[in-house]
């Protein structure tokens, strides 16, 4: 077992990141099961990891809180937070994942056993508990993914333990936007709360500056649009295995969890249940999702840069770009409805600066952008 655990420190470290809502789970769900690539399935919350008094004794307990279902997902269910879908797994749609909390405990203290208490160490400790527990083959295995969830959470990882490959997935932003709107509608309808107090000002900011925390911190990343991958699996699958030097693998074309066919997590709101999605479709990043014109004209002016490179949106006239800019002095309806304190609207003249901002920074990098593609 000791050589077991010397090849597996050897593992090179592949971070996924986005700002948005891009397909991330999705594409785990691709990976999950290649021979030379082990992840956790979905988002395993980590960020433990950054506690100052981190170590071996107590990574466990702080790793089970953080993620209370991770052993049995069928205890999840629609108001879970970050459940994606994992206790509506199989053909059924009525499978979950069940992991031996017993062995992943053991496996996790006999990796540990005489290594130093290092951020990497505890990290590559719960991987490799995860991949015995699962008898995943040891010998095969070249990447360990790490799935840190948006840019800034990245790069505190990357403070901590650095990488070898740094993937974004990325998707239209306008669609992305429209896509949180009614995904936040859904959390009020089932969570019974209102609309207004789960909405964040902050997403429409946060999502359409996308790259530019990596760039500003000067990181090499490679980014790979969904839509790409939706209408040419196979060639953008195969590109990722080029990029990381293994074999392409049929597996990579097949969405599963612990080979349980993984159906997305959408809500139909029309049957007032799942709506199943299952692999590739052409026309699905596609759909007009309508969003106020206001929403949209802000989108644009920050994520020009970011949306004209990736081929989302064409190049904007003079007249349009001013357009843009002055559309910055109207409101969003939303915001509209929450301009109910001074602190609040000095938040949004706060957000406002930081759009132009952007905007001049990513201008100036843009050929950043496109030395990046897949």
């Amino acid at each position: 077992m000791q050589d077991e655990i010397l090849k597996f420190l050897k593992l090179k470290i592949i971070y996924l990141s986005n700002h948005s809502s891009s397909g991330n789970t999705f594409f785990l769900s691709l990976i999950d099961g290649h021979k030379n690539i082990i992840n956790l399935p979905g988002y395993v919350n980590l960020n433990f990891i950054f506690e100052k008094n981190i170590n071996f004794s107590n990574t466990l307990e702080k790793f089970k809180e953080n993620n209370p279902f991770f052993f049995d997902t069928s205890r999840m269910n629609i108001s879970t937070e970050n459940h994606q879908g994992l206790f509506y797994l199989g053909e059924n749609k009525d499978e979950h994942l069940f992991f031996d909390e017993k062995k992943f405990n053991n496996y996790f203290f006999s990796f540990s056993k005489n290594l130093e208490p290092t951020k990497k160490n505890i990290l590559f400790a719960i991987y490799y508990a995860y991949s015995k527990t699962i008898n995943r083959e040891i010998d095969p295995l070249k990447y360990l993914i790490i799935y840190s969830y948006n840019h800034e959470n990245t790069l505190s990882f990357l403070k901590e333990v650095n990488y070898d490959h740094l993937i974004v997935l990325t998707r239209d932003l306008i669609k992305n936007y429209a896509s949180y709107k009614k995904k936040v509608l859904t959390k009020a309808n089932l969570r019974k709360k209102n609309y207004l107090d789960l909405f964040d000002l902050n997403y429409l900011y946060n999502t359409s500056k996308n790259f530019f925390p990596l760039i500003r911190k000067k990181k090499t990343f490679t980014y790979l649009r969904i839509e790409d991958l939706h209408t040419n699996p196979e060639l953008y699958m195969k590109k990722f295995c080029k990029l990381l030097n293994i074999n392409f693998d049929l597996i990579l074309l097949k969405s599963s969890f612990n080979n349980k066919k993984y159906n997305g997590h959408s809500w139909d709101h029309s049957t007032n249940n799942f709506k199943p999605i299952y692999g590739f479709n052409k026309n699905y990043h596609y759909r007009s999702d309508k969003i106020e014109t206001v929403e949209k004209k802000h989108i644009i002016f920050i994520s020009y840069f970011f949306s004209l490179n990736l081929n989302y949106i064409k190049k904007c006239s003079l007249f349009n770009h001013i357009s843009n800019f002055f559309s910055l002095f109207l409101l969003t309806t939303n915001e509209k409805k929450m301009t109910n304190s001074k602190d609040l609207i000095l938040k949004i003249i706060k957000l406002r600066i930081k759009y132009v901002l952007v905007f001049i920074y990513m201008y100036f990098n843009k050929n950043y952008i496109k030395k990046s593609k897949l």
